[in-house]
């Protein structure tokens, strides 16, 4: 509430100082101190005016910052959608995308794992995209290392999942444990993880996360839709829904 207020203060600092430049030219010293008078008498008598005036500019930023993504999105769809260093699971042909940007740390990806597995078991037509983006330090990123390099011996997917199941913090000692339960030789794993490439992969996410405005984790996009946070198995089929209704992948 308080950061309202600071924003509705300076929301009316903003009008009156753009109203006071515009007419600088344009009337005496006497008349701007009237009709400032009269301009704030009329915002403290009316302060709901203030509420929809935030509430336009929110809608605004909101309205600017999807198109910003959608732009983004059309601009690097060959890197989001069709990069061949992403693990895919579910159809890899399928007609609808759903791209994942996640932290083995993070809890809310955590969450978010049975929802996932859920739209792949029960969604024939989809495809789905993970892609490591590792922001809760050494240990998640030492685990996206790991989970990257799992694919050169085929157990990405028993990897990610191994993880996940983990209730503890992921890290050096708890990955190699996980890796090595699953059934990963671990001598070669640490080995393939010193790859550039498997750096580059995760610079390169963190970049397109970056582009997409995505801050925190989960992440995720359909199309041209960008949903973050653990928002459900409900809220990520209804917009899955909603795209095939609309005619389908339009860059995904």
């Amino acid at each position: 509430m308080k950061l309202k207020i600071r924003l509705l203060i300076l929301l009316t600092i903003v009008i009156l100082g753009s109203w006071h430049s515009a007419q600088a030219g344009e009337f005496n010293q006497s008349q701007k101190t009237e009709i400032e008078r009269i301009l704030r008498d009329y915002l403290l008598k009316n302060p709901e005016v203030l509420y929809e005036a935030m509430q336009a500019l929110e809608q605004r930023q909101t309205e600017n910052a999807a198109k910003q993504q959608q732009e983004q999105i059309e601009k690097q769809k060959s890197e989001i959608y069709h990069s061949d260093e992403d693990f895919v699971a579910g159809n890899p042909k399928g007609d609808i995308a759903l791209v994942e940007f996640f932290d083995y740390n993070c809890g809310y990806c955590q969450r978010s794992m049975p929802d996932v597995k859920k739209l792949i078991a029960t969604d024939r037509g989809l495809r789905v995209i993970f892609k490591e983006f590792p922001i809760l330090g050494t240990g998640s990123t030492f685990a996206a290392k790991a989970a990257i390099a799992a694919m050169k011996q085929g157990k990405y997917l028993q990897l990610h999942e191994a993880l996940y199941e983990h209730r503890g913090t992921k890290d050096e000692a708890s990955v190699l444990t996980i890796a090595k339960k699953v059934g990963l030789d671990v001598d070669r794993l640490k080995k393939d993880m010193t790859d550039p490439k498997i750096q580059a992969v995760i610079e390169q996410n963190a970049k397109l996360a970056a582009a997409l405005k995505i801050d925190g984790t989960p992440g995720f996009l359909i199309d041209k839709k960008v949903i973050q946070g653990a928002v459900g198995f409900d809220a990520l089929a209804a917009e899955i829904a909603t795209t095939r209704k609309a005619g389908g992948c339009q860059v995904c």
